[in-house]
């Protein structure tokens, strides 16, 4: 039996979801954080409020972004630097979104056949 649950954004039931959230109001939160994301990188934010203030994101929610490691607010030195920031940044984004899509479908490696020495039959 699952659980029923009250969406903390829109107040609609849902069948439970670790982060207390709608799966629509996830996907909502999912596209403001590209939207913020590609915002900061563009126009070098150097404040929660300045990103909030221009994407009409709540600075709850930047920040709560920020906690999670999924947005970072750094001043490059020159565009090499800018450009290596987005590189990390978007793996960092990709593993993430690897792992919560293998934590929410329960996914688990196969187990792994033992080879090497302990695997052999000793005395033919």
């Amino acid at each position: 039996m699952s659980t029923i649950e009250t969406c903390r954004d829109c107040g609609r039931l849902f069948e439970f979801l670790p982060r207390g959230i709608c799966g629509e109001c996830l996907d909502a939160r999912e596209e403001q954080f590209r939207v913020v994301r590609a915002w900061v990188r563009t126009n070098n934010a150097r404040s929660m409020d300045e990103v909030a203030e221009a994407t009409e994101t709540p600075v709850a929610l930047i920040s709560e972004w920020v906690s999670q490691g999924r947005l970072e607010f750094a001043v490059a030195t020159d565009d090499i630097d800018v450009a290596e920031q987005q590189r990390q940044q978007d793996l960092r984004d990709r593993l993430r979104g690897d792992l919560v899509r293998s934590i929410e479908t329960n996914d688990t490696p196969a187990a792994q056949a033992h080879r090497g020495m302990h695997g052999r039959r000793h005395g033919s």
